[in-house]
């Protein structure tokens, strides 16, 4: 479709028609097309050619699960629900689609289903992911509160053993995506604990968060935080991260950094700023070596060992020595912020919480993270240069 590659949708849509004209069950013209539209953030073209293929081949099971997801995506629950009904009861074992149509529930008023599919999703042994998703459903909505608590502690808990079985010499594709799972859990048990008023436990949960993976949805949520504690500089702050994330800043963010900026002058890094970010994700370690040159690691921060372990993936070799000797460096240097180290899409990040060790006297029952890096291990994708200091450098 290079037509919709150079912004052409109108000639776009009637070759496609014309595909379809000569062969109605092209099914990979359709997924092409739809795919190419989604890409261009034209949500409503892309709902088109599903909804075409769905007409021209009532068979196809990708055409109904991509209209629920454009149309969950647009807030239009109403339009979701029929057809993620039709197919959730045709993947009756798939327990994500019964999350959205429990979410596509609770928009329209309708707790009670909501609460029956979302037990179906979570059936006997839950996993992380559904617990996860059913847990900030229900926090997104202010309710069940106290069963969206239980369903986030399980499933941080159930991230944190995975991390903690990350091994640096049998490293698996999907290690470093545990750490962004881990992120994300975070920010859902911050975002219930938000919700129940506990906002001091919802602040360290969400500062994790943040830096762990900079998602500018986390960084929203971080600034609500803010504004219930009276931090309106804090807030400020958080929200213009999120708007300087690259993609995926809510729309009600900005209008919320505009308030909180509005009730007094405008202080240091209040200001969506691409540079904070990546400022925030580097490490300056000093000279290591005279020369220039760049090399790749992997770092892992684990409890089965007093000190990380690094990794050379590729680069100059004569980086490999003065990395190794700068891991308790990196290590010592996040270890008194109780810093977890995560990695995604050649980028790594780092989060400094200010974690509890043990829950409140008041809340004895809530769940807080630990903050001796001894139940967890993180892995760091660590980009190096030197040019003449070296820089631990997170893109």
């Amino acid at each position: 479709m290079a037509d919709i590659a150079l912004g052409d949708y109108d000639k776009a849509k009637e070759e496609l028609k014309t595909a379809a004209a000569l062969d109605s069950a092209n099914v990979l013209a359709y997924n092409i097309a739809a795919g190419a539209f989604s890409a261009k953030r034209r949500d409503d073209d892309a709902l088109d050619v599903w909804r075409q293929l769905a007409k021209a081949n009532p068979d196809d099971p990708h055409a109904p699960r991509n209209i629920a997801e454009i149309l969950i995506r647009q807030k239009k629950y109403a339009e979701a629900i029929p057809v993620l009904e039709m197919v959730a009861n045709s993947n009756s074992e798939d327990p994500e689609l019964r999350v959205e149509l429990g979410q596509a529930y609770l928009h329209t008023g309708n707790p009670d289903k909501a609460a029956a599919v979302f037990d179906e999703a979570l059936g006997s042994n839950p996993n992380a992911s559904t617990l996860n998703s059913v847990a900030y459903e229900l926090a997104d909505k202010n309710v069940r509160l106290d069963d969206a608590l239980q369903y986030a502690q399980k499933a941080v808990e159930k991230v944190e053993d995975e991390a903690s079985d990350i091994k640096l010499d049998d490293l698996l594709p999907n290690d470093p995506k545990t750490m962004l799972s881990l992120a994300a859990d975070w920010d859902t048990l911050g975002w219930v604990h938000f919700r129940m008023g506990h906002f001091d436990l919802a602040e360290d949960y969400l500062n994790a968060a943040w830096n762990l993976s900079q998602d500018p949805v986390i960084a929203d949520h971080l600034g609500q935080v803010y504004e219930k504690e009276g931090k309106k500089h804090e807030a400020a702050v958080a929200y213009a991260h999120a708007l300087s994330a690259i993609s995926g800043a809510l729309e009600e963010t900005r209008a919320r950094w505009i308030v909180v900026r509005a009730s007094g002058k405008a202080q240091p890094g209040e200001r969506p700023d691409t540079t904070a970010l990546q400022d925030l994700r580097t490490f300056h370690l000093g000279k290591l070596l005279d020369g220039r040159g760049q090399a790749e690691f992997f770092v892992l921060f684990g409890p089965d060992s007093a000190s990380p372990a690094a990794q050379f993936i590729k680069g100059s070799d004569k980086l490999i020595d003065a990395a190794r000797t700068s891991e308790k460096q990196i290590f010592m240097s996040f270890s008194r912020r109780a810093a977890p180290l995560t990695s995604s899409a050649g980028a790594f990040s780092i989060a400094s919480p200010r974690l509890s060790a043990s829950s409140s006297s008041s809340r004895p029952n809530l769940y807080t993270p630990s903050t001796d890096l001894r139940r967890f291990s993180f892995l760091l994708f660590l980009a190096t240069s030197h040019s003449p200091l070296a820089t631990a450098s997170m893109r």
